[in-house]
């Protein structure tokens, strides 16, 4: 009778549905029923079991809304699961997938990932807005950690896979890209100050005004490249990024690992995007540049097929024989083997770090400093609704991203009193990130390097544990920078991140 319910209500699941719909549901159900009868699937008597003689109380009744419950997701990390288990179909098929036997080795390393929930679960304990984190490997590409929400019960939607949001100044890094590998320099000189900027859009409509304001309207005066990247001057990038071409800066967040499409509006240099982008694709895209502009993926990447991308799989074998790799449906053996392509000019990705590596040590993502190499960006958009930091280490490359889940919502008093930006618990949390993985994985690795002959720490690979996926799969267990280019002194009282860009493109700071 519940096989018959949920066939019957696939036509239209709405207008079917058990909780709004009973009698609906209910005659369907037994249409379905009915139908199984003449096509000799069903006896008589079973149909009438069901379906009942016609006096009171008689048959099954369907199920009333307090029995209706999704199924429970058996898993420490629901959100990295739920989005490994649809790669695994994809590459094998439903059947294979949930009734082959298959047992899944993932990237996930479960002690750190249970220490980046926590870590970003305690950060916001005392606020209403939520956490969504992405922390990937750079030398193989693989999601260490991820964080989708505050609970999978209550809120299986995955922010960090499929939440789109502005990334305001988060985004800048792409301009920077795309302006150094075009021949800009670092010591370049721009004003600081309000601009308005004229532009022609799309359709009969002609020259309207793209409007940029600095965050809490600070100016530098003039400033160079280098320290309007400290310092994430809107004022300099959008005059940079207007010269470079937007859609020059939509292709350079795309090849780099981007894979929302990406507008070219103006208001898209200060983040204001038509469509937003989600953690893990930031994260992943933040990692190119780490990585000296290679793009990094593999043979068991997210997307099979297609370009390079984020891993979730190490190696798929049969759960009664671990030492047989099970073949894909793209002719991948079972087991990851890395890729790269350099989709980026490495000097021009190399100096880009560098510059980055001013906003971690003095500029406006300070609070992510650890004392030990690190670059990165922070994100705000108008009226704080998003905040985000994104950035790398030697070994790891990751975003945080932290607003309201479900709307958006500005966060003007939920930092002790004072606006979230992407330097306040967005680049703490990244903080606490990187030292959570020192103290698990990379103690872990300078442990294995001692029990054994030196070896390259670009072929360490975090430690994994396997699970079958039946029902279900459940978890498993950068080149040297070059010299910084030169900066001038900084300001009395820089520009703090964000900033704002008005006009009729709706940009976002």
């Amino acid at each position: 009778e519940e096989a018959a319910l949920l066939a019957g209500m696939i036509s239209s699941p709405n207008a079917y549905s058990p909780r709004e719909f009973p009698e609906d549901a209910t005659a369907r159900r037994n249409l379905v029923l009915e139908k199984m009868v003449e096509q000799g699937m069903l006896t008589p008597e079973q149909y009438t079991d069901i379906v009942g003689d016609g006096s009171k109380g008689s048959g099954i009744r369907i199920p009333t809304p307090d029995q209706i419950n999704p199924p429970d997701e058996h898993s420490a990390s629901p959100y990295f699961t739920t989005w490994l288990r649809q790669q695994v179909v994809d590459r094998y098929g439903a059947g294979e997938a949930f009734g082959g036997g298959l047992q899944i080795t993932s990237t996930i390393d479960l002690s750190f990932q249970q220490a980046v929930e926590e870590i970003a679960y305690s950060k916001l304990a005392a606020i209403e807005p939520t956490a969504s984190i992405a922390v990937l490997d750079n030398h193989t590409g693989g999601v260490l950690a991820m964080v989708g929400g505050d609970d999978y019960e209550k809120e299986p939607f995955n922010l960090a896979t499929n939440g789109h949001r502005q990334p305001g100044s988060a985004f800048k890094p792409f301009i920077l890209a795309r302006a150094l590998e075009e021949g800009h320099s670092p010591t370049e000189v721009f004003t600081s100050q309000p601009k308005e900027f004229s532009f022609d859009p799309p359709g009969p409509v002609k020259s309207e005004i793209f409007e940029v304001k600095n965050y809490e309207n600070s100016y530098l005066g003039s400033a160079s490249l280098a320290t309007a990247t400290q310092y994430s001057d809107n004022s300099v990038f959008a005059e940079l990024g207007l010269n470079v071409g937007t859609e020059d800066v939509a292709a350079t967040a795309e090849k780099m690992g981007i894979q929302t499409d990406v507008s070219t509006n103006p208001a898209m240099l200060l983040g204001g995007l038509e469509q937003g982008v989600s953690p893990l694709e930031m994260a992943y895209a933040y990692s190119t540049l780490g990585r000296s502009g290679q793009r990094i993926g593999g043979t068991m990447d997210s997307v099979p097929g297609k370009e390079l991308g984020p891993t979730a799989i190490s190696k798929v074998t049969l759960r009664d024989d671990e030492t047989r790799l099970v073949e894909d449906k793209t002719g991948s053996s079972g087991e990851n083997d890395v890729q790269t392509e350099q989709v980026l000019d490495s000097a021009a990705a190399d100096t880009s770090v560098d510059l980055l590596e001013n906003v971690v040590s003095g500029g406006t993502g300070e609070s992510a400093a650890t004392g030990d190499f690190a670059w990165g960006k922070t994100g705000t958009t108008d009226d704080n609704g998003d905040a985000w930091f994104c950035g790398g280490t030697e070994d790891i490359t990751a975003c945080v991203w932290v607003g309201y889940a479900d709307s958006y919502t500005p966060m003007k008093t939920e930092f002790a009193g004072g606006p979230v930006d992407g330097g306040t618990y967005p680049a703490l949390i990244w903080h606490d990130i990187v030292t959570a993985y020192e103290s698990i994985i990379g103690s872990a690795k300078e442990e294995d390097k001692g029990d054994k002959a030196p070896a390259s720490d670009t072929t360490d690979v975090p430690p994994t544990t396997t699970t079958p996926t039946a029902p279900a799969p459940v978890e498993p267990a950068a080149p040297a920078p070059t010299e910084p280019a030169p900066t001038e002194p900084a300001p009395a009282a820089p520009p703090t991140d964000g900033g704002t860009g008005t006009g009729a493109t709706g940009a976002s700071g």
